[in-house]
């Protein structure tokens, strides 16, 4: 199936039936690219605790699984790589970035604490997960500035089953906010589950009530 970005309704098309892609669906998509990626993130861990790979061969394809799935939630959310523009880069280079600093060789960081041989095979691939879940944060950023100056002028927070600490469960009762003004989103670590968030921002227009993505 094969989607283009309509500019004007600020959502994706499918070119062989015209439907729009809805946001449920659409973060139907998230969720499988994040557990294709911790999928191969617990294939690293395997190979790093039974000896099969080296400390900085782990560190290495750490880096590219983070800065690919990074790359690729944004331009879900951004409305693909034509809608990209130079601070869009700007910022997929920042979140990359945040989770290298993370990752690199410090006393007591992930990269240093696996070199040692101090993490078991688990809890190499529970870390991991965490790290290549911050790629949410990415689309989430994407959509907001995809969105921002459209029709849709109001945001909200949404918890879902999956993982809602207090500190999200406090965002979502804010209920719907002018565009922009949440603290934070989700999978940037500033809540109490970190990137383990599965929450979304959702979006309306503030004069008809119409929710993106959610009105058909």
């Amino acid at each position: 199936m094969a989607w283009a970005y309509d500019l004007r309704a600020h959502r994706y098309r499918d070119n062989e039936t015209g439907r729009f892609l809805s946001q449920a669906r659409a973060r139907e998509l998230i969720g499988e690219s994040l557990r294709a990626a911790g999928d191969a993130g617990d294939e690293l861990a395997r190979l790093m605790a039974g000896g099969r790979m080296s400390p900085e061969d782990w560190r290495q394809r750490m880096r590219e699984e983070i800065k690919g799935e990074v790359i690729r939630q944004y331009l879900l959310g951004r409305g693909g790589r034509e809608q990209m523009t130079a601070r869009d880069w700007g910022s997929v280079g920042g979140v990359i970035s945040d989770q290298y600093r993370h990752l690199d060789r410090k006393a007591g960081n992930f990269f240093s604490l696996v070199e040692a041989g101090e993490l078991e095979e688990g809890e190499i691939a529970r870390r991991t997960r965490m790290y290549l879940n911050s790629a949410r944060e990415g689309h989430e950023r994407a959509l907001l500035r995809r969105l921002t100056g459209s029709e849709y002028g109001e945001e909200r927070w949404v918890t879902t089953a999956e993982e809602s600490c207090d500190d999200c469960i406090d965002l979502a009762l804010l209920g719907w906010v002018e565009i922009g003004t949440l603290p934070t989103r989700p999978g940037a670590g500033d809540t109490a589950c970190l990137t383990n968030c599965a929450c979304f921002v959702s979006y309306r227009n503030p004069d008809d009530g119409r929710v993106f993505g959610e009105d058909e």
